[in-house]
């Protein structure tokens, strides 16, 4: 299973700009570099700014869903 993407897991942990960095270089805004198969940011850093501040809108928009990690 993976990650709790919506506003009640991992996202709660960034804004839109950290968002559009980890995006880019897989480094949360804690410090970690996750691995590209867990999160397959190498695949996502090639979009543009704008396409990654519209997925972190929709996102965001999501129900807040329980973490369960």
């Amino acid at each position: 299973m993976g990650p709790n993407i919506t506003p009640g897991g991992v996202l709660s942990n960034y804004n839109a700009n950290q968002f559009v960095s980890f995006m880019r270089s897989g480094m949360t805004p804690d410090g970690r570099q996750v691995d590209g198969v867990e999160m397959p940011w190498l695949e996502y850093r090639h979009q543009s700014d704008d396409e990654l501040q519209a997925l972190y809108t929709y996102l965001s928009s999501l129900e807040a869903l329980p973490d369960y990690e």
